[in-house]
C-alpha cells in the first residue's frame, strides 16, 4: 500500500522520518508542548510539515488536519485512546495506525477498536487496521521478516 499522506499526534523523531520519506507537505503533526515543538522544528529536518499546536487536552485528540483521509496515522502523544478513536474517522479505507508504547494496559481499549493488531518491537509498537487486504500484506511482511 503506497502512503500518500500521514498524520501524527506527538511530534518528534517520527516527524523527521515521515517528512523525509513523504515530503513534508504530506505530513500533519499535532503537538501540545510549544517548547518541544520549537525544538522539533530546529533539531529535525521537517521542512514543509503542517504543524498544529493544540495545548488543550480537551481538543488535542479532535484535531484532524486538512488532508484526510490519511494512509498512515502515528499515535505517540497525549490522550492516546481518544486519538485512536478519532483515527477511525481520519483513516483511509486501507490505511494503518501505528501506536507507540502499545504495551501500556491503558491503551487496550483503543487497540480493541481495530479488527487487526500486529504487535512488534517486543510489544512496544502495534500496527492497526480494519482492512483485511492490508492486514494480509502486513502479516506477509512480518512472516518474511521484512519488518
Amino acid at each position: 500500500m503506497p502512503i500518500a499522506n500521514a498524520f501524527e499526534w506527538g511530534a518528534g523523531n517520527s516527524t523527521e522520518i515521515l517528512a523525509k520519506h513523504l515530503g513534508g507537505e504530506h505530513v500533519t503533526s499535532v503537538e501540545s508542548d510549544y517548547d518541544y515543538l520549537d525544538m522539533v522544528k530546529e533539531k529535525f529536518q521537517v521542512a514543509g510539515v503542517n504543524f498544529v499546536f493544540e495545548p488543550d487536552e480537551r481538543y488535542y485528540s479532535q484535531v484532524n488536519g486538512n488532508d484526510f483521509p490519511y494512509d498512515l496515522i502515528f499515535v505517540d502523544g497525549k490522550d492516546r485512546v481518544n486519538c485512536l478513536e478519532k483515527a477511525l474517522e481520519l483513516l483511509s479505507p486501507r490505511g494503518i495506525v501505528v501506536l507507540h508504547d502499545a504495551e501500556r494496559a491503558e491503551y487496550i481499549g483503543g487497540i480493541n477498536l481495530y479488527k487487526h493488531a500486529f504487535f512488534t518491537d517486543n510489544g512496544n509498537t502495534v500496527t492497526l487496521t480494519n482492512d483485511d487486504d492490508t492486514a494480509s500484506k502486513i502479516r506477509q511482511l512480518l512472516s518474511a521478516g521484512s519488518v
